[in-house]
């Protein structure tokens, strides 16, 4: 198998540059030939102008084809998003790969199908051009597959697929992870880690907080991330008058921010945001660390109460609160928790996930060949 694969540019922070490079590097130890060429995803560290996203668009797109075009490919394995933006820069590039080249794969890192049903009439032909050129669509949700189904897009085309992501061991020590982050002892730490967006739930963790203090509950929230919603947060933490109970940390590198995992006591992650499988609840499970979290997408196909996660519903920080005093004051719970969680992280292994895909290239790249 002879695989082209469209990856994130090393200098955007996203969910893909955390979970394809070692699944490639586990596609080539089953002895898959992976050929990488950077493909756009997500945004640069520095904001870049419509003409310079324009520009990266197309440049990309031609390097992609040129590449295609070097040597032959069994497919092209595409790491995209769909939504109204997206489906413009990737009808460029499926539009200069040509039919001819190989079968494609895109593999949807967070989806909207609503954009084939309620977009301007431009959006949606794109929307289904794009759909129609790909051989098949990998998404990470069963509840993703089903809305594309009910949006007109053929059931065989749509594949419900893992991401992958290797377990870290912690590297630090508790009593050095509290002295490096100024944290209280015998204080149950709260993680709230992601890229911090209004749809992610960061306001509804801060309020959480709020009514925790009120009931007499010491806990520490600790707020890993950066983004548009910060500020918001900040001043929400403020007028609480929360103080040190609210700690934002900013981004952190990976080696960092894994030790949050390690050594916090809960994840509170009440998001309503439309992505497919998040990379937080993956390294959760990885790390065994408590999950409360909302019923969304690949959270309901991979984690059950109360075996993996406590559910807490959108928008309501006094449910948020429930639970989290329901989970510090049941150590059974988290003990049980943290064992099965990492049994269920265990299928999320890039080895393990190598082999799901490969069999599905298999299949698809069969498929293609067999059609006229």
């Amino acid at each position: 198998m002879r695989l082209l694969i469209g990856m994130p540019d090393p200098g955007t922070r996203s969910g893909p540059n955390a979970c394809e490079p070692p699944f490639v590097a586990a596609l080539r130890a089953l002895d898959v030939e992976v050929t990488e060429q950077t493909f756009v995803f997500g945004d640069n560290l520095e904001a870049v102008g419509a003409a310079s996203r324009i520009n990266r668009v197309v440049r990309t797109a031609w390097r992609l084809r040129k590449a295609a075009r070097a040597r032959r490919f069994d497919l092209v394995h595409l790491n995209t998003s769909f939504d109204a933006k997206t489906v413009a820069r990737d009808s460029v590039t499926l539009l200069l790969l040509g039919r001819s080249i190989a079968p494609v794969f895109l593999k949807l890192h967070g989806s909207d199908a609503t954009v084939l049903t309620r977009g301007s009439r431009p959006v949606r032909w794109l929307a289904r051009h794009v759909l129609d050129r790909a051989a098949a669509i990998g998404v990470l949700s069963s509840e993703e597959r089903d809305a594309f189904v009910a949006a007109g897009i053929p059931a065989r085309k749509l594949h419900v697929v893992p991401n992958a992501l290797p377990a870290v061991p912690a590297t630090t020590s508790h009593e050095c992870f509290l002295a490096t982050y100024a944290l209280p002892p015998k204080t149950p730490l709260l993680l709230f880690i992601s890229r911090l967006v209004p749809t992610k739930g960061l306001l509804d963790a801060v309020r959480a907080c709020g009514l925790l203090r009120d009931r007499g509950r010491r806990v520490v929230l600790c707020c890993v991330g950066d983004g548009p919603a910060r500020a918001d947060a900040e001043a929400e933490a403020a007028r609480l008058e929360l103080g040190e109970s609210v700690r934002f940390f900013g981004y952190l590198p990976e080696a960092e921010a894994t030790a949050f995992y390690h050594r916090c006591d809960a994840l509170v992650f009440p998001t309503f945001h439309d992505e497919g499988l998040p990379i937080v609840l993956l390294n959760a499970l990885a790390a065994g660390l408590p999950i409360l979290t909302t019923r969304t997408r690949a959270a309901i196909d991979y984690l059950e109460e109360p075996d993996t996660c406590l559910w807490v519903q959108p928008h309501r920080p006094d449910c948020l609160a429930d639970r989290v005093e329901e989970l510090l004051d049941d150590e059974a719970l988290r003990a049980g928790m943290r064992k099965r969680e990492r049994e269920c992280a265990r299928q999320f292994e890039p080895a393990n996930v190598a082999r799901v895909y490969a069999d599905l290239y298999a299949g698809i790249s069969a498929a293609a060949k067999a059609s006229p």
